[in-house]
């Protein structure tokens, strides 16, 4: 069953146990409510909490759990439980 739960530390750990190591979104920046996507990064990029390209934003799931206060997580991460 795919659900919309609220992004937090929680399910960051979760996914991360998954094997996830990144979150995508095509939301602007500027969205205080983005909608964001389970995914795989190449490890080039984890270095950085935040990556941006022409099409999608990327929040990479450890530096997000080592360096970003949870109050400061935000938007809806589409899951399958």
């Amino acid at each position: 069953m795919m659900e919309f739960v609220k992004l937090n530390y929680k399910v960051l750990r979760e996914l991360k146990g998954k094997g996830y190591n990144a979150l995508r979104t095509c939301s602007e920046m500027s969205s205080i409510d983005p909608s964001w996507v389970p995914d795989k990064i190449d490890v080039d990029f984890t270095s950085y909490s935040y990556i941006k390209t022409d099409l999608n934003q990327f929040l990479v799931i450890e530096n997000a759990l080592q360096y970003v206060a949870e109050v400061e997580l935000s938007g809806m991460v589409f899951l399958e439980r």
